[in-house]
């Protein structure tokens, strides 16, 4: 009789963890960065289209897996890393054993690229993926944002500018309505509520994620179970001023949005509340503070070390091949359009200054 091969591995596609739920968590927490958005709370609720869960199992051992969703792009099948589009999830991978990346790169490459036709557009991605890693054909891997952060330690607000400007906006705070508090909010409808009010105000009709609000707060919910999300507000007199909401996984915080109101009254609000919220979170011993995706200036302010964020895309199939360069070429077509208008629009101030005033 011939024995068991015990180190084979197979492939299991689902749409949901279900029972490798934790075993998908403790990979996830054995990762350099962690993320938030590979949680199992996160893959089971944030999907906008089919999720498409690739799990590689050694006998009934989840040893690694990638998380994807499916649409249809250009009349082909396209797989994007899960929850993409508006709510931006940031340092995605396939997540694999520590011992076991090498094998495990091998059977998702082996998926990935299996026959048929399919669009690969992965944005989000960790330097050095292991998914990159394990694809045995041609992609173009383009950096799509960076991502500042920083190391905690018990004196993170001793940082001189923020510091000062923290201390400055509370005073006037205190001076202008008597009171200027920061405090959890435990009761995830009412932060949702308080981010949806504060959000619409600032942005309106602009806002992406508003038309996504519904799917974000689905997220939030399954989170809150885990204890893995936390919002906080600023109280200036008997209002709520200000409110951030960021996620905290294995150690480190993520933050991830944000909302004020508009008035003259609250300038400056929304960053004294983040600044306490990273201060709380390095006195509570987290290890560090992820800014996530975006090189606004603000942030500046609390990270000093930025990560890169990547868009890896490729076509498995001629047709997809076809679909694929019908992509780049748009994408070609957009770019010189625009570089044109802007050409034209400094042509016209110069020629023109008065009309442009």
């Amino acid at each position: 009789m011939v024995p068991e091969d015990t180190t084979a591995m197979r492939v299991s596609v689902t749409t949901m963890l279900g029972a490798y739920a934790d075993a998908w968590d403790s990979l996830v927490e054995s990762l350099p960065i962690p993320s938030p958005f590979l949680r199992s709370w996160w893959l089971d609720t944030a999907a906008g289209s089919r999720p498409c869960i690739v799990l590689v199992l050694q006998r009934d051992r989840l040893v690694g897996g990638l998380a994807l969703e499916r649409d249809r792009h250009l009349g082909i099948e396209r797989l994007r890393l899960l929850g993409a589009g508006a709510l931006c999830p940031d340092h995605l991978d396939a997540v694999a054993a520590p011992e076991m990346r090498a094998e495990v790169a091998a059977v998702l490459g082996a998926w990935l690229t299996r026959r048929g036709d399919r669009l690969l557009d992965l944005d989000g991605m960790v330097t050095d993926s292991l998914v990159a890693a394990a694809l045995p054909l041609r992609f173009r891997c383009e950096r799509s944002a960076v991502a500042p952060w920083v190391a905690l330690s018990s004196r993170f607000l001793e940082r001189t500018s923020l510091r000062r400007l923290v201390h400055r906006t509370e005073r006037r705070l205190v001076r202008d309505t008597g009171s200027c508090i920061v405090e959890r909010v435990d009761d995830v409808e009412l932060g949702l509520r308080v981010l949806h009010r504060f959000h619409a105000q600032r942005w309106g009709k602009a806002s992406s994620f508003l038309g996504d609000f519904g799917r974000f707060a689905t997220v939030c919910r399954a989170a809150a179970a885990r204890r893995e999300v936390v919002f906080n507000v600023l109280r200036a007199g008997d209002e709520p001023g200000a409110i951030v909401v960021s996620f905290e996984v294995a150690g480190h915080l993520s933050y991830y949005q944000s909302g004020r109101i508009p008035s003259r009254r609250w300038r400056g609000a929304g960053i004294v509340l983040l600044a306490r919220v990273i201060d709380d979170a390095a006195r509570r011993g987290l290890l560090d503070a992820d800014l996530l995706r975006g090189d606004e200036a603000y942030k500046t302010l609390f990270a000093d070390q930025r990560r890169e964020l990547w868009r890896l895309r490729c076509a498995v199939g001629s047709t997809a091949q076809v679909a694929l360069h019908i992509d780049f070429a748009a994408e070609r077509g957009r770019h010189l359009a625009g570089r044109t208008r802007r050409r034209l629009r400094s042509i016209a101030a110069r020629r023109h200054p008065s009309r442009l005033s």
